[in-house]
């Protein structure tokens, strides 16, 4: 429903008054009770009452929500959340601890060694989680890697690069598959069987031929399985939007008990997932990683932060690569002309705080809806006697000073009405 602006109210309260109190001048009062009538229909059809009522109580709800375990940006920010009827999740880093750890790896023509070695090779300025993860879990196995060259991330595909003079690739299927690379059937059946596990399988290819795959596995925290029951029991459907494959999005959604699973998608592809449900008439939270998921939470109408943070910092190693030493370290790309998003909701507690901050809010928009009764009960007791409509049965206009202590009661009451959000 379209809400009715201050300025829209004071223009139409003006009006009224204007022409009421013209009319009644010509009905032969005198021009100081038309002023006294002009004030009386100001001051009762005055738009304050109103706004307080759609706001005190979302200005509440935002003092009692914020604490140690949860954190709002702005009382519009609890507008929202009383809406909030769709969740959505970021995989990694979310639904799961964001650690991700290698749980096989399927060689072919190689050993598993070389596998893991190679794949590294090109990972070490990797800044995608799972990139990451192979590079240290090659450092903390001691492996020795190859010097590479022309490395290129590409998002939610994977990782190209050069090495010894031949084309390495490390990513999704779907993508190797683009770029002409040879994929035996045997891996392919395998590929399928991990991600059926939850697992995500990474190919690694070396030129136009697929040599294996390295599965990595990222565990859900503990107790996410009782807060999303709890959320999906207050109406909000959930689902997980994630890069990776959609036999994999299908095992974490039946693991989580998940509604929808939406695998297989870019960035770009999420953005319109997003759109798509706002147009819908959706109100959509979105849930993921600040570094990886700024633009898609921004485009959400609640963008929000869960932590603390599943994703501990990688320590700094010295590796040998090609008999040079380096250091791995972990940075993010920062542009000093767009600041970090800050998100509309922080959840410091966990997922679970998310539910009593949802229940406050829709508390506030019950309480904002008794508040505007109240503010109509107002205008509909003040404004006939202001107008002067009781006068041809005996009646007498309302003074300004009663109009003024008749808003003043309004206001009182969406006062200590609003204090009952808690």
């Amino acid at each position: 429903m379209n809400k009715l602006s201050a300025k829209q109210i004071i223009a139409v309260d003006f009006a009224l008054a204007a022409i009421l109190s013209i009319y009644w001048l010509t009905t032969g009062i005198s021009t100081e009770q038309g002023i006294f009538i002009f004030l009386s229909i100001l001051i009762a059809g005055s738009p304050i009452s109103y706004m307080l009522a759609r706001v005190l109580p979302y200005w509440r709800a935002a003092n009692v929500i914020e604490g140690d375990d949860v954190s709002v940006q702005s009382a519009k920010i609890v507008r929202e959340l009383s809406y909030l009827d769709t969740l959505l999740f970021a995989k990694n880093g979310t639904l799961t601890v964001g650690n991700p750890y290698i749980s096989d790896i399927v060689p072919e023509g190689v050993t598993k060694s070389s596998l893991l070695s190679l794949a590294a090779s090109i990972e070490k300025d990797a800044k995608h989680i799972v990139g990451r993860a192979l590079y240290n879990a090659a450092v903390s196995r001691g492996l020795r890697l190859q010097h590479s060259s022309a490395t290129n991330e590409i998002d939610g595909k994977g990782m190209e690069g050069m090495v010894g003079g031949t084309a390495i690739r490390v990513g999704k299927m779907n993508w190797l598959k683009e770029e002409g690379v040879e994929i035996s059937a045997e891996l392919l059946t395998k590929h399928d069987q991990l991600a059926f596990h939850g697992k995500i399988p990474i190919f690694v290819a070396n030129g136009k031929r697929a040599r294996g795959i390295i599965a990595l596995l990222d565990e859900i925290p503990p107790g996410f399985m009782t807060a999303i029951r709890r959320i999906k029991k207050l109406g909000i459907t959930t689902t997980v939007i994630t890069t990776d494959s959609q036999r994999t999005a299908n095992a974490v959604k039946k693991e989580l008990s998940l509604d929808e699973a939406k695998g297989g998608l870019s960035k770009e592809e999420k953005l319109r997932e997003i759109k798509l449900l706002k147009v819908a008439g959706k109100t959509v939270g979105m849930i993921g990683d600040l570094n990886r998921d700024q633009s898609i939470l921004e485009v959400a109408d609640i963008g929000i932060e869960l932590i603390p943070k599943k994703v501990e910092p990688f320590n700094i190693h010295k590796v040998e690569v090609a008999g040079v030493e380096e250091d791995n370290k972990e940075h993010f790309d920062i542009d000093p002309l767009f600041p970090p998003f800050i998100p509309n909701l922080t959840l410091k507690g966990g997922l679970a705080s998310l539910i009593p901050a949802v229940e406050i809010a829709r508390r506030a928009k019950e309480i904002t809806r008794q508040n505007l009764i109240l503010s109509y009960l107002s205008w509909l007791l003040l404004l006939p006697f202001a107008m002067g409509f009781f006068v041809a049965f005996g009646g007498d206009f309302l003074s300004a000073d009663s109009a003024a202590i008749g808003v003043g009661i309004t206001i009182l009451l969406i006062f200590f009405n609003s204090l009952r959000v808690h």
